[in-house]
Formats: structure tokens, sequence, C-alpha cells
């Protein structure tokens, strides 16, 4: 990485990539990863970055939660009641905030579309048809 790019102030620039399970000081490597057309819009959460510091662990890479779609329901598995659930449109308009009372919670979406759902911290990508 060159210092043209504002980096020149940092010893390291990390990357974390949690699908691949690599940590790379950018300021030393550099790093390529392929991804296939069929796997568009999947990396969520893939990539991390952190200036500085000592080479960073690899994250938690389990999703803690299942989110899926079935016929317009949204469906969230594995939810702890107080659990913060929100919905987003693809351009970041919040739709609906909710709280989870038992391990499984659900919802109609409104109309066919992407929407991101994040529950607590994790955020997932579904499509309604």
């Amino acid at each position: 990485m060159s210092d043209d790019q504002g980096t020149d102030n940092f010893q390291a620039v990390w990357l974390i990539d949690q699908e691949a399970q690599q940590v790379v000081n950018l300021k030393e490597d550099s790093y390529c990863f392929r991804s296939s057309g069929s796997q568009a819009g999947q990396g969520v959460a893939r990539f991390y970055l952190q200036l500085d510091g000592q080479r960073p662990a690899m994250l938690k890479n389990t999703p803690q939660y299942s989110v899926y779609v079935q016929r317009r329901m949204l469906h969230v598995n594995g939810t702890n009641t107080g659990d913060n659930i929100r919905i987003y449109r693809p351009d970041g308009v919040l739709l609906l905030t909710a709280t989870a009372d038992s391990n499984h919670w659900q919802t109609l979406l409104p109309k066919p579309g992407i929407y991101v759902v994040c529950v607590e911290e994790e955020a997932h990508k579904v499509m309604a048809r």
C-alpha cells in the first residue's frame, strides 16, 4: 500500500478476511481474493480493517442467528429475549425496529425486494420474492 493513500501515519494497516480466515498487513503485503458471481452480495461482514496495533486475532465468524424469508415472511431463529432487531432497505432507510421476546421472531415484509436485517450487531442480507 503506497503512502499516497493516506496511510503514512500508520505502522500497520491490517486487513482481516473472515471468510478466508486471513490477516494481512497491507503496508507490507498485497491481498487478492476471488468471488464467483453466484456469491454476489453474500460477503456481509467479510472484511475488516484495523489501523496500527498488533496483528489482530480472527473475529467471530460463525453467525449466531439464522435469518431467512419464506413467502415474504421474515424469520429470525436463535434470538434471545431482548435482542434488538432492525430491518433496513438497501438504501439505508430504517423500516422497522423490534425486540425479540423468544428464540424465534418473525414479521411480514412490506413488499418483494432486498432487505438488510440486523440482529444485535450481526447483519444479514435477505431477498423477499
